[in-house]
């Protein structure tokens, strides 16, 4: 939704003076209830340190890492990083500290060394700027906005020159607009945006006005040079009502004239939780923009919106494209047609533009080994602007490392989509693989691997013409989940793989069937044996009906399949939602004995706002309820969503099989509602017959259709045929309509 508005700001004298607003700005942040430990020990300095850590990595390799402790001061953590060059050319590395700011020398990037700290306020948030020759440093819990001396840093001293309260003592981040000489505070106190300008003094520059029509959370400021925006001054801001969640999107600002703001455009894209941070493409015709919550609270993987901004007055998204990664993303920057994400548990992903809009990723670097979880432990940001080429990333947990960004020797693309489901006869793939320099890739090294049972069997591409290789995924294994991958070996000895951390973190994945049958559909329209056990409860109690809910306390207005009814908590708008608990939603028994080896799917739904430890908890029994096992166990997550399982992977298929969903606000301190929708069992088939194919041509089309419905109802006596009951129920009906319609070719 695009909305436009005209809302100015005409700042007063009286700005000066006062602060401006005592919201606080990232209030519910779920990154100041992370639980990883700092990491204790040595760190690592290639020009003098044998071997390696053994971070996980392609084509970026680790010059230094400065961990936490080095810098001094008893931080337990870190946050953001940003770079300085001294008037001399050295260079040198930022990193924001629970206790204050780092810097370290990096100009011989292989033996990093700290240069000083200076202490601040103990916080989780730290963001820093540089202009001149001072570094800008603001958190959101207190210190107003530091500004510190650089420059005697190429003697080994940095000193604290000025500490700006003018405006409130608290900022989210700031940005900085060089060519402009303005900085720009944003969150905390500032609320939108508090605009200081350093041009009349970098120690103590007034501030000269705000913007707060809506919370900023983040922004980047240019000033074009060319075309129609030619010599304005534009605010590019990831920002929302209330602390940033409410409307979440972009506010495109025109700050030419500080005294007459203008909103140029309001935008809200899709599917938004949190508009955390942006950068524009080298071009300024891209906004690549990270929405912090939206893999946590969506279940998705690793996105990025990329956002038109050519006209900036008519912004519009325009694509989406992940690594496949469930890590969260955070901050990102784009130089010289490369956007480098800093995503938490995945650590840095470089991805290249040159389809601005389909950005495909080539190196990695992982500063969090242990996983790629959905949480805030890992990279919180990185800064590639170093004329030298260095990266620097900084870790939560890790602290501060140097990084060196090799030149990819390779790239892969897939001329057709790779495929969701094969059938038990196989089929083929096809993967460009395009050498950057001649001789790039070894040649016969170009490999498919696929799973079969814990192993990965390799099997050779064929060449089929120029850049293009083909491959077999056998079918045989049938049904399965089948995992693969492409590797090739580079003339430098490397192995380049896609997706880039397969097999270990990442693979592409297919379904191996040649159909299904369902066995159970249960749209909740009729209940037929449903129960409802409730444990310390005063609230909240499954119901089945059509949504009563508005939506506003996280319940859903509508169904998941469109039938009408589902089970809900407390099926009713206002104050409903669990509290206490569990409430346990049981299924009737299941006869499982004459399905071949079943699986479940059902649709789900748990909203949870202040994302503690609350969970929808799903338990499966093959013992009518003596016993349970637990198979999924679901954060908050905003809008339906489908779990599949294979039933015998938890628990032996009997006739006395029963599923268990669970919501709880145990304690009773969230607003918590849970929803169940659309449950099947259904059996995957591996055959030559084709589900739901009655006349055995191969193919289920109209004609199936037509016998299926002629034969509706009863199935008439041995020895006639009755071709059309596909689960051998004795009767034709909405389940064998079904098998049809599921596998309609």
């Amino acid at each position: 939704m695009l909305v436009k508005t005209n809302g100015r700001l005409v700042a007063a004298a009286t700005v000066t003076l006062t602060a401006i607003s005592t919201v606080m700005a990232h209030q519910d942040d779920p990154k100041a209830k992370d639980t990883h430990e700092p990491y204790v020990g040595p760190g690592y300095r290639a020009a003098t340190d044998g071997g390696d850590p053994g971070f996980p990595a392609d084509g970026v390799v680790l010059l230094s890492w400065i961990p936490i402790a080095e810098f001094g001061g008893g931080s337990g953590s870190a946050n953001d990083s940003w770079g300085y060059t001294s008037p001399s050319g050295r260079e040198y590395a930022i990193i924001g500290l629970e206790c204050g700011t780092g810097f370290a020398d990096i100009t011989q990037p292989d033996n990093a060394q700290v240069v000083g700290m200076i202490p601040g306020t103990c916080c989780t948030w730290r963001d820093i700027k540089t202009f001149g020759e001072y570094a800008y440093v603001v958190t959101e819990c207190g210190d107003g906005m530091q500004i510190v001396d650089l420059t005697n840093i190429d003697s080994g001293t940095v000193a604290l020159a000025n500490s700006v309260t003018v405006g409130g003592s608290d900022s989210h981040n700031i940005a900085l607009n060089t060519d402009s000489g303005y900085a720009y505070r944003t969150g905390g106190d500032q609320y939108g945006l508090g605009i200081y300008d350093l041009n009349v003094d970098q120690v103590n520059p007034p501030l000269v006005a705000v913007w707060e029509e809506r919370y900023v959370h983040d922004a980047q400021i240019i000033t074009y040079d060319s075309g129609p925006y030619a010599g304005r001054e534009i605010a590019f801001c990831c920002s929302g009502f209330s602390s940033g969640g409410v409307e979440t999107g972009i506010d495109i600002l025109d700050v030419t004239d500080k005294s007459d703001i203008i909103n140029l455009a309001r935008y809200q894209y899709s599917n938004g939780v949190y508009s955390h941070q942006a950068w524009l493409s080298d071009d300024r015709q891209y906004f690549y923009l990270g929405d912090e919550l939206d893999e946590g609270d969506l279940g998705i993987t690793t996105e990025t919106k990329v956002i038109d901004v050519s006209d900036i007055e008519n912004p519009i998204e325009v694509a989406i494209f992940t690594n496949g990664s469930p890590a969260i993303g955070h901050n990102m920057y784009v130089r010289d047609g490369l956007i480098f994400q800093a995503n938490y548990s995945s650590g840095l992903r470089i991805f290249e533009t040159s389809d601005p809009i389909a950005p495909t990723e080539i190196a990695y670097f992982d500063t969090h080994p242990d996983d790629d979880a959905t949480d805030y432990g890992g990279m919180w940001s990185n800064y590639p602007f170093f004329a030298s080429g260095v990266v620097i990333a900084s870790d939560r947990q890790r602290g501060l490392f140097v990084l060196s960004v090799e030149e990819p020797l390779v790239e892969f693309a897939f001329p057709t989509p790779l495929p969701d489901t094969i059938p038990s006869s196989g089929a083929t793939v096809q993967i460009e693989i395009a050498e950057l320099e001649p001789g790039a890739v070894v040649d016969g090294s170009q490999t498919l691997f696929y799973e079969v049972g814990e192993d990965f069997v390799a099997q050779s591409l064929v060449s089929i013409g120029g850049d293009l290789y083909e491959g077999t995924l056998p079918g045989d294994i049938c049904p399965t989940e089948m995992r693969y991958y492409f590797s090739v070996e580079t003339s430098e000895g490397d192995i380049v793989t896609s997706p880039t951390s397969a097999p270990a973190l990442a693979t592409y994945s297919v379904t191996v069937a040649d159909g299904f049958v369902v066995a159970l559909m249960d749209d909740m329209e009729t209940d037929p044996g449903w129960s409802v056990e409730n444990i310390d409860l005063t609230d909240g109690a499954w119901e089945r009906g059509v949504p009563a809910g508005d939506g506003d306390r996280g319940d859903p207005t509508v169904d998941a399949d469109g039938s009408g009814q589902c089970w809900l908590t407390d099926n009713a708008a206002g104050n409903t939602d669990v509290d206490g608990g569990p409430t346990m939603l049981i299924s009737q028994t299941i006869d499982l004995t004459g399905i071949d080896d079943p699986w479940v799917s059902y649709a789900r739904w748990f909203s949870n706002n202040d994302l503690d430890e609350d969970r929808l908890d799903v338990h499966v029994s093959s013992d009518d309820g003596g016993s349970w096992t637990l198979v999924d166990s679901f954060p908050d997550f905003s809008g339906w969503k489908v779990s599949t399982h294979r039933i015998a992977d938890f628990v032996t298929p009997t006739s006395t099989f029963r599923i268990r969903f669970s919501a709880t606000d145990n304690p009773n301190n969230s607003v918590t509602e849970a929803a169940i929708d659309a449950l099947e069992i259904f059996s995957f088939v591996c055959e030559d017959d084709v589900p739901g194919d009655t006349d055995g041509d191969g193919d289920v089309d109209f004609a199936d259709l037509l016998t299926t419905l002629s034969s509706w109802g009863p199935c008439p006596p041995p020895p006639a045929d009755c071709p059309a009951d596909f689960d051998g129920s004795g009767v034709v009906d909405f389940v064998d309509l079904l098998t049809v319609l599921s596998n309609w070719s």
